[in-house]
């Protein structure tokens, strides 16, 4: 009934972003069951159970193309698949050495990939660990969900990402060496595209003075701030069938013009 007060049954066009995210919140239950339902999600992870205890070492891993892109999802690093060599490394040099890749690269996401897998080099039982296993299948089927989410527009699956992501970062040269991060700050905050194309030392700059990471911490401007970033997004790129009025039915909408500013 919501999808069809939106015009969202059919013909198979794209959702407007912050509709289909107010649809998720009034029902993620429901796609919760739908993404489970789905062949390919249990397919990825029955092999990933099956498979997982018998890797001993972490060439084991790498060398296994499911197994490694089952991991990698875990820690959203999917794009880095055919990286295996930046992955190796990450993946097994010692936490502790200030020389290893992991510790300079400014992306946490690897850092947490490096916790969850280097122990491997020193145990080679490291996944029959109980919940170590478990984990990983965690963080893959929540990447997953909002790949799948993203299939209905992409910003819903860049909002979903900044909600969980957001609260690990410490500072905005963490946001500004994460690409995903970085486009739904900068759309949120109403900047123009080239504001990306700026010397990252003046990116810092500005951002320093609008957003603080801090205050994502506090749920109520989370929401707002992830609202405002799917508003300016559907105001660039309107979907088929998206109407203004949309916005207007959550006392969100705007007058049609360059986005909304938000200054957290």
């Amino acid at each position: 009934m919501i999808e069809a007060l939106f015009g969202l049954g059919g013909g198979g066009a794209r959702e407007p972003a912050f509709t289909a995210y107010r649809l998720l919140q009034a029902g993620r239950e429901r796609y919760d069951q739908q993404f489970e339902r789905r062949p390919q999600t249990e397919q990825a992870r029955q092999y990933f159970l099956d498979t997982i205890e018998s890797i001993k070492d972490v060439d084991s891993l790498v060398q296994d193309r499911r197994l490694l892109a089952f991991t990698l999802s875990a820690f959203q690093l999917d794009d880095q698949i055919d990286a295996v060599g930046l992955v190796k490394r990450v993946m097994s040099e010692p936490l502790d050495d200030a020389r290893s890749t992991v510790n300079r690269l400014i992306e946490p996401r690897y850092r947490q990939l490096a916790e969850a897998i280097q122990p491997l080099v020193d145990n080679p039982d490291h996944f029959s660990i109980p919940g170590v296993a478990d984990a990983i299948v965690t963080g893959w089927e929540m990447n997953e969900f909002e790949k799948w989410q993203g299939e209905r527009n992409p910003a819903l699956r860049e909002a979903l990402f900044f909600e969980r992501s957001i609260s690990s970062i410490e500072n905005n040269w963490q946001v500004i060496g994460n690409r995903t991060l970085s486009k739904v700050v900068r759309i949120g905050l109403g900047l123009p595209q080239e504001f990306g194309a700026l010397d990252p030392d003046q990116q810092k700059a500005r951002l320093d003075k609008l957003f603080d990471p801090e205050d994502m911490k506090d749920p109520q401007k989370l929401e707002r701030f992830v609202e405002r970033f799917l508003i300016n997004n559907d105001l660039q790129n309107p979907a088929t069938g998206f109407q203004a009025p949309e916005l207007a039915l959550f006392g969100l909408g705007g007058g049609g013009g360059g986005g909304v500013n938000l200054l957290v």
